[in-house]
């Protein structure tokens, strides 16, 4: 419904999907999101010590969606951060 509404009243499709703060990916997100037509995924939380916050990230059926994030500390993200970088080249595409 979010979808068809900001496709209705304001004539943008997001490709971008966003989840922060919620303590981990489900295994089906990457599906999820390519359902709803997303090419990439902002999101944090992920547990553990990841060393990368670009990422791809495949679902249980095969879907794979590009991650940008870390982990708890992705507020602190560093200037010439690869989610930083890839964030601002996605704001430049809209």
């Amino acid at each position: 419904m979010g979808l068809e509404w900001l496709e209705k009243n304001l004539g943008v499709r997001p490709q971008s999907g966003w989840l922060v703060d919620t303590f981990g990916l489900n295994a089906q997100i990457p599906q999820i999101m390519k359902q709803f037509g997303m090419k990439d995924l902002y999101a944090n939380r992920f547990g553990g010590n990841k060393r990368y916050d670009l990422f791809w990230d495949e679902g249980l059926d095969g879907s794979r969606i590009r991650v940008s994030g870390r982990d708890l500390a992705s507020l602190n993200l560093r200037p010439d951060s690869q989610a930083l970088t890839f964030v601002s080249q996605a704001g430049q595409r809209l």
